[in-house]
């Protein structure tokens, strides 16, 4: 027991080294240069919830993303699993909720052209939900201010029998 408890210290102490991710200057919006070649990431997102009003309910949300640097224009990422845990009046539990495929091409270099763009791509689907949303990224990059736009087409079926239906 004890080398194992000297194991896990060894790996937690030396994988900060290892562990950083790619350069993000933005939370909700996505920049034009894609992932480089051969690059491996793993991302973790975790979102908790609480409502009080009328009655008291906590959710957690979690996401997994793996995201694979493919060329030095293609990325790919795969959400391995959206997931929540759920602690309400009605009961408490997890709850698998969709996984997705997201695909982005960069068109042109924020720094080098006068624009940089890209393309991008996402399906999700999960038990009750399918998802197709598109982007077309824009970015330039001026010293170190950085402008940056995404034009998003998304169209969205879910509920039972996936029978709601939004777009935008």
């Amino acid at each position: 027991m004890k080398k194992l408890w000297q194991l896990c210290i060894l790996i937690l102490a030396f994988s900060p080294s290892v562990s950083f991710g790619g350069v993000r200057h933005f939370t909700f919006l996505y920049e034009a240069p894609t992932s480089a070649p051969r690059s491996l990431e793993l991302e973790n997102w975790v979102t908790w919830q609480r409502i009080t009003e009328p009655d008291r309910s906590d959710e957690v949300d979690f996401r997994h993303e793996l995201e694979y640097g493919v060329t030095d224009k293609f990325q790919v990422s795969v959400y391995l699993a959206d997931w929540f845990y759920e602690n309400n009046r009605g009961g408490t539990g997890f709850t698998y909720s969709d996984s997705a495929l997201e695909l982005i091409y960069n068109l042109t270099n924020p720094v080098d052209d006068p624009i940089g763009t890209s393309i991008y791509g996402e399906i999700r689907a999960g038990d009750r939900l399918i998802e197709l949303e598109s982007k077309l990224i824009a970015q330039k990059n001026l010293g170190p201010l950085i402008l940056a736009y995404n034009a998003t087409l998304e169209a969205v079926w879910e509920g039972n029998h996936l029978a709601e239906r939004e777009g935008e």
